[in-house]
């Protein structure tokens, strides 16, 4: 995530905000469908340098699947 910010930095030192995404974790502690919810950084190469974190993020087994999470990524 560090690093996302500062790749960020780099292209607009001046930014700052928040990044705001939904993701579904599976049964299995997976996560799927990640998505940026309309802001300033939607459709951004922050946006997507985020996004391939959090596809990479492993959440404890659970006997739910499915569960949404919609998280704000502020920077």
């Amino acid at each position: 995530l560090r690093r996302c910010v500062s790749e960020q930095k780099a292209r607009d030192p001046s930014a700052t905000g928040v990044l705001k995404l939904k993701w579904t974790i599976l049964a299995d502690g997976s996560v799927r469908n990640v998505q940026s919810l309309p802001g300033d950084y939607a459709s951004s190469p922050f946006s997507t340098c985020i996004s391939g974190v959090v596809k990479t993020i492993r959440f404890p087994k659970s006997s739910t699947s499915g569960q949404e999470v919609t998280f704000p990524f502020s920077f």
